[in-house]
């Protein structure tokens, strides 16, 4: 609930949204549905609540639906007018009034205004590389240590192995030298010259390779690579700078979409179904959030160096922090070695 000072909330207690959204339907948590909200918005762009409501029309359940099972439709006059949803497998859909869905989204797909645009998608060409490289990594491990060699007799004056003989050779190096047994030594019967004739994975640098995906999954998500455990980030990880990202991706990354979640449900859920109230939304509870506990320090020094001052009541301080204040607060406390002085001296 807003106060009538700028930035002065309190925690309205017991409200009936903060009960749904702690147990949004029988099968899942507040927990579990987040993490429903941020896979969506990530990979599709969009997130769909549907609003389950009793006979007589009051909001029970908060389901979600798989965002790419839901087609977004408006006309030239309203942008989005209701929803189709498709069920899965059976090919039918089914008509969603606007106001029995929570549609949230990340950003605005640029193509259709309607929906929103996943990070994901503009690095979908990494990610099947990365893909690629790690199908080919496991092929030349499976296979062989070297991935391809020719054998060719070292003096060929007698006119180098009959075609059973090669045979039998090339059959005896891929028992020897292949598969589970790669790395096994092997004598050979005949002087023989081993030429590698491709790239091996240290010549080919695939470990590089694998990092340009991961360097873009980690710029378009706004997740940086050390915190991701990543490759690409952890030959520069410490523990300072790991510190620092932590509180830089929870401020640029996590904060910003708490607020737009928190905004939509608070126009599409709290205010038509819970009843309009201007002074009363819904905003997430960062003040556990240990990424941001050194902004919460900072400003209970701030606030302590203005009471210290005397320059700002108990009462204004305890607001500012966030905790209750009643007429007891509405003091200064100010050193008895300072003597206060008006404009004319007196």
């Amino acid at each position: 609930r807003k106060g009538t000072d700028f930035g002065d909330k309190e925690y309205v207690k017991d409200h009936p949204l903060t009960d749904l959204y702690t147990r949004p339907n029988p099968f899942m948590s507040a927990n579990l549905l987040s993490h429903y909200i941020v896979l969506a918005l990530n990979t599709i762009g969009d997130a769909f609540l549907y609003k389950n409501r009793s006979a007589r029309g009051k909001v029970l359940e908060l389901v979600p639906l798989m965002p790419h099972l839901i087609e977004v439709r408006g006309n030239e006059d309203k942008l989005i007018t209701h929803y189709d949803y498709y069920v899965h497998g059976k090919g039918e859909k089914i008509q969603l009034p606007v106001d029995d869905v929570v549609h949230i989204r990340q950003g605005i797909d640029p193509n259709d205004h309607r929906r929103g645009h996943a990070p994901l998608k503009s690095v979908l060409r990494e990610i099947l590389g990365d893909e690629a490289a790690g199908q080919y990594a496991a092929a030349i491990l499976h296979n062989m240590a070297v991935p391809g060699v020719v054998l060719t007799p070292r003096n060929d004056g007698y006119g180098g192995p009959t075609r059973e003989e090669a045979e039998s050779i090339s059959a005896m190096y891929k028992e020897k030298f292949g598969g589970q047994n790669r790395g096994a030594p092997m004598v050979l019967s005949g002087a023989m010259n081993v030429d590698i004739v491709s790239f091996s994975p240290d010549q080919m640098k695939l470990t590089e390779l694998r990092r340009i995906p991961e360097e873009r999954v980690s710029a378009v998500l706004g997740v940086p690579a050390i915190l991701a455990g990543l490759g690409a980030g952890l030959d520069s990880a410490t523990y300072n700078n790991t510190k620092e990202l932590r509180e830089f991706f929870t401020e640029q990354k996590l904060v910003p979409m708490w607020r737009t979640v928190a905004s939509e449900l608070t126009h599409q859920l709290l205010e038509p179904d819970f009843g309009k109230d201007s002074r009363i939304e819904c905003e997430y509870d960062i003040n556990s959030v240990r990424a941001l506990q050194g902004d919460i320090d900072n400003l209970y020094k701030r606030v302590n160096g203005g009471v210290q001052g005397g320059w700002i009541t108990i009462g204004e301080a305890r607001k500012a922090v966030g905790l209750e204040v009643d007429d007891r607060h509405s003091v200064y406390l100010r050193p008895l070695n300072m003597i206060q002085v008006d404009e004319d001296g007196q």
